[in-house]
């Protein structure tokens, strides 16, 4: 029996139900400096591990909001956003949150690991108008992944990974539709597409 070579730091405790379909290590936490630490303790002794994934990074964040706004009523006492009991994050209170998000992320793509992150959609909005979905997450999360997969329910209610907006690797085309009935139909998919496991 081999080690593990799936980590997941799990913020929502998804993860138990596809623990019968992949063998991993797991972490469950929503406390932002947990994950950074787990994270870079990883990257540092992988071990076995040859992936990680968060997921997801929508909880991560808004842990990460969390965190500041509890900071914020302390340290903030003249700020707008400070009503006594409770903070109000103002809009130059996200430049500290995101220099401390784009932390983890940049010392995840720096890394030798695969590195799966996961994140709510949310509506994308330009001139008043709903013009598509986007990462419930800091604005240039998918800036920094080499591909982005978007996954959605078609009409019969099946899941189905769409590649909307890039593949940096070419391996995937802009379009392309991936199987997802299973976890394990779109994990093969996927590595197929790419030469190799996410083992390697």
């Amino acid at each position: 029996d081999h080690d593990p070579v799936l980590a997941i730091i799990d913020t929502e405790k998804g993860s138990e139900h596809y623990s019968d379909q992949f063998r991993f290590n797991r972490a469950i936490t929503t406390d932002p400096d947990e994950v950074f630490t787990l994270s870079k303790n990883l990257i540092r002794k992988p071990g076995s591990v040859r992936t990680l994934i968060i997921d997801s990074f929508s909880v991560y964040y808004q842990s990460l909001v969390s965190k500041y706004a509890d900071l914020f009523l302390k340290r903030e006492i003249t700020s707008k956003g400070n009503k006594g009991e409770y903070y109000v994050i103002q809009p130059r209170d996200y430049q500290a949150i995101n220099r401390e998000a784009y932390n983890l992320v940049r010392m995840l793509i720096a890394c030798d690991l695969n590195v799966i992150v996961t994140a709510h959609a949310k509506d994308k909005w330009e001139d008043m108008k709903v013009v598509g979905l986007t990462p419930d997450a800091p604005k240039k999360l998918s800036h920094y992944f080499d591909t982005v997969i978007e996954i959605e329910t078609n009409l019969q209610g099946e899941f189905c990974g769409i590649i909307r907006s890039k593949d940096r690797t070419n391996k995937l085309k802009v379009g392309q539709k991936i199987p997802w009935k299973t976890d394990i139909e779109s994990s093969g998919y996927i590595s197929k597409a790419f030469g190799h496991s996410l083992a390697d």
